[in-house]
C-alpha cells in the first residue's frame, strides 16, 4: 500500500500562539522534523508498505507543488497529524488534498482522540486513529491493503453511509514495546535548523514519552514510558554515523524525570566518545547539580527550562510547585557548566493580572538566561485548566470549534483580566525588555563564535522589531 504522511505549513498557529508580531521568529527561524510521522514511517515499512514523507514546511513548498508532489507519488492513502490548536489548518489541507486527489485520508492526534465523532463529521476525513497510534496505524494500514473488516481493527473511527462507527479501544502501549527508530532517512535532514543551534545539520528525538506532573495547562498523557539508555545511545549512533547528524534536542517533555537514567546515557556517550552536541527540556526541580555537569561533559550544550512565571501565587495556582529561589539555583548551575540556558514563559493564565504579568518580566531578566519563549496561554482540551473554563462557561468551546462554530480567536482570553490587546502588547514587551538590554546584548556578542551564529541573532532581533 503506497501511503504519504503529510506534515502541511502553518504560519496561523504561531500568530495565534506568540503573537502576530513574534510569529516570525518561529516560522523562519526554526523548521523542526516532524519526529511523530518518522516513528509512523518506521513502522509502516517495517510492515511492508511503500511510505514517504512531505514536510511541506521545511521544503518550503507552494500550494501547487504541494499537489504536485502528492499526485506524483500517487498515495494510496493520506495520513496527517492533528493537534488542538492546528485542527482548522490541518483540516484545510486535508479536504484540499481530497478534493483534487484520488486516495483516502486518516488521521490521527490528540485532537482526533478527544472529539473523534465531530472529526468525523468532515466529509474529507475517511478514518481517525484514537489514542496512540503506533499499534493503531499499522493494523489500519493492513486491514485496508488487505480488505480485512475494519471492525475488528481496535481505536480507530470510521463512517458506514451516515453512521460513524467507533471501534473497540486500543490498549495503553506497554512500558516495554519498543518502537523502531524513525524513518529520518524519508526527511531532508539537510533543512532542519534552529537559529541557536551550534551545529548542523540537528534532528530532534525522544528518549521518553509521557509526563507524571499535573501542570493546569498541560495536555501531556501521564503515562511515562523510559526508553532503555543503550537503546537511546544506539539511535544517537544511527544519528550521528548514518544521517551525518550534528546536533539533536530531546523533546521529552521532562529529560531528567529519571536521574540515573540521564546518567548512564551520558556515561555510554562519554564512553563511545560520540561527536554529538544536544540541548533537552526538563523542569527545574528534577535536576542536581552533578547531573547538570554530567550532560555537559556529555555533550550537552543547553537547557530548555519550564518557568512559566515569575510569580510564585500563579506558580502555585497552576500546580507547578517550585520556588523562584530553586529556578534560580538551577539556572546558576546550567550557567556554570557551560550551558546556554532557554526559559519557557507564559501568560495569559487565569487569573493572570498586569503585575503578576510585570513580575514575570522582571524574573526573566534577573535570571542569568540565554533564550527566553513566551508564550500565550491557550486553554487545551483535556487539561484541568480547560475543565474549569467548561464549567465557568457552560460550553465546550473545542468541540464547537471542531464543529466549524466558533473560531480560535474566539478562545482568547478567558479567565484574563487584561483586554486581549494588551496582552499582545505585553507579549512583545515581554521579548522586548529580554532581548534588547545593553547587558544582554554584551553578554551575546561575546558568545559569538560564528557568522552563522551572529546571522541568527539578526535574524531573531529584526523579527522582534516588526
Amino acid at each position: 500500500m503506497r501511503i504519504l504522511l503529510f506534515f502541511p505549513p502553518d504560519v496561523k498557529v504561531c500568530e495565534y500562539m506568540y503573537g502576530k508580531d513574534v510569529s516570525y521568529r518561529f516560522t523562519k527561524t526554526n523548521i523542526i522534523p516532524p519526529l511523530t510521522l518518522a516513528y509512523l514511517a518506521a513502522i509502516l515499512l517495517e510492515k511492508g508498505h511503500d511510505v514517504d514523507i512531505l514536510d511541506s514546511n521545511a521544503l518550503g513548498l507552494s500550494f501547487k507543488e504541494i499537489m504536485n508532489y502528492i499526485k506524483k507519488f500517487n498515495p494510496d492513502i493520506v495520513m496527517a497529524t492533528m493537534v488542538s490548536g492546528s485542527f482548522m489548518a490541518t483540516l484545510k489541507w486535508v479536504k484540499a488534498i481530497k478534493d483534487r486527489i484520488n486516495c483516502m485520508t486518516a488521521v490521527g492526534g490528540i485532537h482526533p482522540t478527544l472529539y473523534p465523532r465531530e472529526v468525523l463529521t468532515h466529509k474529507c476525513i475517511d478514518y481517525i486513529c484514537i489514542g496512540q497510534g503506533w499499534i493503531t496505524v499499522g493494523e489500519l494500514a493492513d486491514a485496508l491493503d488487505k480488505k480485512k473488516p475494519l471492525k475488528n481493527v481496535k481505536g480507530i473511527g470510521y463512517r458506514e453511509g451516515e453512521k460513524i462507527i467507533l471501534t473497540a479501544t486500543q490498549p495503553p502501549i506497554p512500558k516495554d514495546y519498543k518502537l523502531p527508530f524513525p524513518a529520518r532517512q524519508l526527511l531532508p535532514n539537510e533543512k532542519y535548523f534552529t537559529v541557536i543551534s551550534k551545529r548542523s545539520p540537528i534532528t530532534s528525538f525522544l528518549s521518553s514519552s509521557g509526563c507524571p506532573f499535573s501542570c493546569i495547562y498541560c495536555d501531556i498523557d501521564r503515562n511515562v514510558i523510559l526508553r532503555d539508555p543503550l537503546d537511546v545511545v544506539k539511535e544517537i549512533e544511527e544519528c550521528v554515523y548514518k544521517f551525518g547528524i550534528k546536533e539533536i534536542m530531546f523533546y521529552d517533555e521532562t529529560f531528567t524525570l529519571d536521574k540515573k537514567r540521564v546518567h548512564k546515557i551520558c556515561d555510554e556517550i562519554i564512553k563511545r566518545k560520540i561527536d554529538i552536541v544536544w540541548g533537552m527540556r526538563t523542569r527545574v526541580d528534577c535536576v542536581d547539580r552533578e547531573l547538570i555537569f554530567k550532560m555537559a561533559k556529555a555533550g550537552c550544550i543547553r537547557a530548555n527550562l519550564g518557568i512559566e512565571s515569575g510569580d510564585e501565587e500563579m506558580l502555585k495556582f497552576i500546580k507547578k510547585y517550585i520556588p523562584l529561589g530553586q529556578i534560580k539555583k538551577a539556572v546558576k548551575w546550567c550557567n556554570e557548566a557551560g550551558m546556554d540556558v532557554f526559559g519557557y514563559f507564559m501568560m495569559g493564565l487565569p487569573n493572570e493580572t498586569r503585575e503578576t504579568i510585570k513580575k514575570t518580566i522582571e524574573f526573566s531578566k534577573q535570571l542569568d538566561l540565554d533564550y527566553i519563549q513566551v508564550s500565550r496561554y491557550t486553554p487545551f482540551p483535556h487539561t484541568e485548566a480547560y475543565e474549569m473554563m467548561k464549567k465557568a462557561t457552560g460550553k465546550d468551546f473545542w468541540r464547537d470549534h471542531t464543529l466549524g462554530k466558533v473560531s480560535l480567536e474566539q478562545l482568547k482570553g478567558f479567565g484574563f483580566k487584561v483586554s486581549e490587546k494588551e496582552l499582545d502588547y505585553w507579549l512583545k514587551r515581554a521579548y522586548r525588555e529580554f532581548y534588547f538590554r545593553p547587558s544582554y546584548i554584551f553578554k551575546t556578542l561575546k558568545k559569538v563564535k560564528s557568522f552563522k551564529e551572529l546571522k541568527g541573532l539578526i535574524v531573531s532581533a529584526t523579527s522582534l522589531m516588526k
